[in-house]
């Protein structure tokens, strides 16, 4: 009920507000609305339990972890349990280039596996001319994703298609929501277009001196990572790799971008 429905029920004058704020400061409720989504399918559901049996089998062997690290030299900060006489600073101890005290710091790439050595990679300054090029990448991958976006549109008006079956999926599992939940009328949820459910993500790339999805994907993964993974697969005869990947805002955009190039790899991304 809303907060302005609470106030008419309890016949008393007062805004949305006041009535918040005696919820809240005075008596310590809090209320949780749930968010609303359509119920799992049965191919969802069939498709997440088959994710579960399938993970209690994985072998270590098969799965590659990577991340980044920051290493960093000539730094006084974090310095804990230094032995030292009195009056003798902490940190001078921890100074390696006395004479500059330049802090030096370097951002590692890694990759790892049981019993096999992954590839590295030591992150550079980006210049000018690889944000040119990296822009470059961002206009085509966009201009490809329209294509798709117009054609999928197009598809799903078209019966018979996967487009149109899988939207038809989408709207009768709304319906039956409606139907169990009793909506009607303006509370019912309204039926999906093909203009919402096929709509592609325009990607945007943005520099700030660190990692990007577009680097990030230039730099590690098409060069060392994919053909690493490759090889590793055609010597172990691993028929998929399980890549473990953390949830870092670069990590997320290329797991979209490229979710068909890893399937076409045999790479089953972990967050």
């Amino acid at each position: 009920m809303p907060f302005e429905d609470i106030a008419k029920e309890l016949g008393i004058q007062a805004a949305r507000s006041t009535v918040e704020h005696v919820f809240h400061d005075q008596h310590g409720l809090f209320r949780r609305k749930a968010t609303h989504k359509p119920f799992l399918s049965p191919q969802h559901i069939e498709s997440r339990l088959a994710f579960c049996h399938m993970a209690l089998n994985i072998a270590i062997s098969e799965i590659v972890f990577t991340d980044e690290m920051w290493v960093e030299f000539n730094s006084v900060r974090r310095q804990r349990n230094v032995t030292r006489k009195r009056g003798v600073d902490p940190n001078q101890w921890a100074i390696h280039d006395k004479q500059n005290n330049k802090t030096i710091r370097v951002m590692f790439w890694g990759a790892i596996c049981l019993n096999h050595r992954g590839p590295y990679h030591i992150w550079e300054k980006e210049t000018q001319d690889d944000e040119k090029h990296y822009q470059e990448i961002v206009a085509h991958e966009n201009h490809i994703r329209l294509e798709r976006q117009e054609q999928n549109q197009a598809q799903a008006a078209i019966p018979g298609t996967w487009q149109s079956r899988a939207l038809e999926e989408i709207n009768t599992n709304i319906e039956r929501q409606n139907a169990e939940e009793g909506r009607q009328g303006r509370h019912k949820r309204r039926r999906r277009g093909p203009h919402q459910e096929f709509k592609e993500e325009q990607l945007k790339f943005q520099s700030k001196g660190g990692i990007n999805w577009v680097s990030y994907r230039t730099r590690v993964l098409e060069p060392l990572l994919y053909p690493w993974i490759s090889e590793l697969q055609a010597s172990t005869g691993m028929p998929v790799t399980y890549l473990v990947e953390d949830n870092a805002p670069a990590h997320q955009t290329v797991q979209r971008v490229d979710a068909e190039e890893r399937r076409k790899r045999g790479i089953i991304t972990f967050k």
